[in-house]
């Protein structure tokens, strides 16, 4: 408030009373004390709600502001998980690739050895062992000749034993020696009724140290009184 007094030449002190109001950015308000003031709270009012709206849409462009940022950031982050999985998903198909060349090389490698083991390719090159060898005459090891050559042992010892229990079953203890001894007649006329190989059988028993006859083979009717000796024990058979 301002007050301005002014003196006369008379007695009488004239006192003019009035008001200013001020408000940032408004014109200042000038008048009676009553007047100015409902003026100035009115602007105050205004000038609030002016500021309300302002600090309103400062704070929603910081919040939108905000989440922009956050979509940007999880876009960055989605773009470089997409190229790492692009890149593992390259070194995958890229070490894939290398295995299966790396088989298909394999695979050529050994095609091409068993190509110098089979005879009828024109890579073969047979190999010279020794008699000495332990893999002299015998299968290539992991082969079907190798499986076929074990079942044919199996089946041939099978039939060694059959041999020897029917040798056992008929024939006779010879007292001097102690052994058990049949005929090749006897023994034919019994064992061709398993099997027809009685020959083959006592000849590869022979060569296991089973069994025991003179002469180098067995002929029907003219070796029927030949003497064949049962080499194992009792216990054995």
């Amino acid at each position: 408030m301002v007050i301005i007094t002014r003196k006369c030449k008379s007695k009488k002190t004239v006192v003019i009373k009035f008001t200013i109001g001020i408000i940032n950015n408004q014109k200042p308000i000038i008048g009676i004390e009553k007047d100015v003031t409902e003026m100035w709270n009115k602007l105050k009012k205004i000038n609030n709600k002016k500021l309300k709206q302002k600090t309103k849409k400062s704070n929603f462009k910081k919040s939108t502001s905000e989440v922009q940022v956050l979509n940007e950031v999880k876009k960055n982050v989605e773009i470089k998980n997409n190229n790492k999985s692009i890149v593992e998903d390259k070194c995958i198909k890229s070490n894939s690739i290398s295995d299966v060349m790396n088989k298909f090389k394999n695979m050529e490698i050994k095609e091409k050895e068993s190509k110098k083991m089979d005879v009828y390719s024109s890579d073969y090159k047979p190999i010279r062992l020794k008699k000495d060898d332990p893999e002299y005459g015998t299968p290539i090891p992991g082969t079907l000749t190798e499986l076929r050559a074990k079942k044919a042992s199996k089946h041939i010892k099978k039939e060694m034993d059959i041999v020897c229990q029917v040798i056992k079953e008929y024939g006779k203890v010879n007292k001097k020696t102690g052994y058990i001894e049949i005929t090749f007649g006897e023994l034919f006329n019994v064992y061709t009724n398993i099997s027809d190989k009685v020959v083959g059988i006592l000849l590869r028993a022979r060569k296991h140290n089973m069994v025991h006859f003179e002469g180098e083979m067995l002929f029907q009717r003219r070796d029927e009184n030949k003497i064949i000796t049962l080499l194992l024990n009792h216990n054995d058979t």
